[in-house]
């Protein structure tokens, strides 16, 4: 099973960090191109894969890839959440 996520509050980006969220932003980020690379790496496994628990082995396998290289899958606060800091 799966534990629930600790949550922290981050001010600066690391190399690997995957922002998550849409647009020019995340996007443009080192850590979400070398993220989008790893999914594309493993798309034809995936796809091809004939379970639900290959999929969810794959998918972990990315995750725990970017954790590896040192990277986090993070948040932005909207500015009424960063208020509450």
């Amino acid at each position: 099973t799966m534990s629930k996520p600790e949550f922290q509050y981050v001010t600066e980006l690391r190399d690997h960090d995957v922002v998550l969220g849409r647009g020019s932003g995340p996007n443009d980020r080192q850590g979400n191109i070398n993220f989008r690379s790893l999914c594309k790496d493993k798309k034809i496994a995936y796809i091809e894969a004939t379970s639900r628990d290959e999929k969810g082995r794959i998918a972990a396998d990315i995750v725990a890839t970017v954790h590896g290289r040192g990277g986090r899958f993070l948040k932005r606060l909207t500015a009424e959440q960063a208020k509450k800091c």
